[in-house]
């Protein structure tokens, strides 16, 4: 799918960013602080919220681009037409 071909060459390009790379440093900073904090249990049970969170978030994304593709594409066909 075109998105997924887009997605990751945006991903690697972003990734790559010093602001990307703080942010996520002081994410795996705090999700180090949380594991040594909650049971095994607790740990896996936020595991699992985060990962429905990302899901749901790559939902967002994905839908997004899609309509914003499909947006670009009638504006095109219209100025085309004009």
């Amino acid at each position: 799918m075109l998105y997924n071909l887009i997605q990751k060459k945006l991903s690697e390009e972003i990734s790559s960013t010093d602001r990307y790379k703080e942010i996520s440093g002081r994410c795996d900073i705090a999700d180090e602080i949380l594991k040594n904090s909650l049971t095994k249990e607790e740990y896996s049970l936020y595991e699992d919220i985060m990962n429905i969170y990302s899901e749901l978030m790559d939902l967002e994304t994905e839908e997004g681009f899609a309509k914003g593709f499909s947006i670009a594409n009638k504006l095109r066909d219209e100025s085309l037409e004009r």
